[in-house]
């Protein structure tokens, strides 16, 4: 059988054939493994509720004044679609986890509130955009995609969500909210258990007797990702563009495995999380040591959209400006973020980082995306630019750009950020 340059590294049994060599595809070099079994071991990503990093003492009151500000201004729109819906209830979550890391329960509670106020609708399909079990292809889309014939193109309803499309980054956003709200409200959980298991198991049932949803949805077991695109066809196959947001559901699904007390769960969450992780690391990210693609390519140093049959430097949307390009691969910046952000490969894009935040056409949304990519490595700067923005996309917010920069320091060969 041949084997893609990630398995090589990870194979624990079957012999490389180092003599059948060479075949060309779009993921790299295969080479022939010989034997019966294949055995990988991926590295196992330790990651849990909040980043390993305290805040330092000395911005705590800043912390607090932003986070204060954020709360004030969170009113996640019930009546959105479901992925800009479930980006602002994560911005929220992110927000409680932020205020328990500083031990203010009142701000904590508020978040909270905000959370379930904005969830039960959707978890009641008393929203506008109502959620509904599909006994065709046994998932769950939203009403309004289902309602959409396939031949509209790809800015249909809720991107598709109707055809299965991108399901593991929507559901991802709202499993991060509700498994947020369940660590510190268990009987939310309890209430909800129905609709927070079936949204994981939606992109992610890892029980293959299950008669409800099909095993895996979205991740594909050999390429070791998933892919976002669900059944509209495409002359290139299947296809995902922000590979981080795949990250995201299978971290959701860790965190919600814990909020249940449910360790298959978990364990099957952090298992896709770290194996994904590999494949993202390997296959969308061109560091000079990268052996999977060649010049000119590997210089754009960042994947847009993986297809099944060939990878591009371009997005779905955009107009494929670099700030996209590279922040699509990015956010949500959580506790996972750091994972995949390797610092000499940060070290390598930052030319192309200075030119995005220079250039003065650059999106001011995603502006706080490349400082809090720059944070990896500069810290100290990132933080001053980070106190300069007041503009931040739907799913981000100032304190969370902020924690993320003052918790980047001890990552950087003891440098202290004022």
């Amino acid at each position: 059988m041949l084997s893609l340059p990630h398995h090589q590294g990870l194979l624990q049994s079957g012999e490389l054939e180092l003599g059948l060599q060479g075949y060309a595809c779009t993921k790299g070099r295969m080479t022939a493994v010989l034997g019966e079994r294949w055995e990988l071991r991926i590295p196992r990503m330790e990651v849990s509720w909040e980043t390993e990093n305290p805040v330092p003492e000395t911005h705590h009151k800043e912390l607090l004044k932003l986070l204060k500000q954020d709360l004030a201004s969170s009113k996640p729109d019930m009546q959105n679609h479901l992925y800009e819906f479930g980006k602002e209830v994560a911005r929220v979550a992110r927000l409680a986890l932020i205020a328990d890391q500083l031990n203010k329960p009142k701000l904590k509670k508020q978040a909270i509130r905000i959370l379930i106020d904005a969830l039960q609708p959707w978890l009641r399909a008393k929203n506008a955009r109502p959620l509904n079990y599909d006994l065709t292809w046994h998932g769950i889309c939203s009403v309004p995609g289902m309602c959409e014939p396939p031949s509209t193109g790809l800015n249909h309803e809720d991107y598709g969500n109707g055809h299965y499309n991108d399901h593991h980054y929507h559901y991802g956003y709202l499993v991060y909210a509700m498994a947020v709200v369940g660590r510190f409200e268990p009987g939310f959980l309890t209430h909800y258990h129905k609709q927070a298991t079936a949204l994981v198991h939606d992109y992610a049932n890892y029980q293959r007797d299950s008669d409800l949803f099909p095993f895996m949805r979205a991740f594909d077991f050999y390429d070791m990702h998933s892919w976002a695109a669900g059944m509209k066809p495409s002359q290139d196959g299947k296809d995902m563009e922000s590979s981080s947001e795949s990250l995201n559901a299978y971290y959701a699904m860790y965190l919600m495995g814990l909020a249940l007390g449910d360790d298959d769960m978990a364990a099957h969450g952090q298992l896709i999380l770290s194996a994904e992780a590999v494949a993202v690391k390997k296959y969308w990210f061109m560091p000079e040591s990268s052996d999977v693609y060649l010049e000119p390519f590997k210089a754009k140093k960042v994947v847009g959209i993986m297809f099944n049959n060939k990878a591009t430097h371009e997005i779905w949307w955009g107009g494929n400006r670099p700030e996209f390009i590279h922040a699509i691969q990015w956010l949500p910046f959580t506790p996972v973020t750091r994972h995949i952000l390797d610092p000499a490969y940060i070290s390598e894009i930052m030319p192309t980082l200075d030119r995005v935040a220079a250039d003065q056409s650059t999106n001011q949304k995603f502006l706080p995306f490349i400082y809090m990519t720059m944070a990896v490595v500069k810290p100290q700067y990132a933080l001053g630019k980070i106190k300069q923005q007041n503009e931040y996309d739907s799913g981000n917010s100032q304190t969370n750009a902020y924690h993320w920069a003052v918790t980047q320091a001890a990552h950087t060969d003891g440098q202290t950020v004022n």
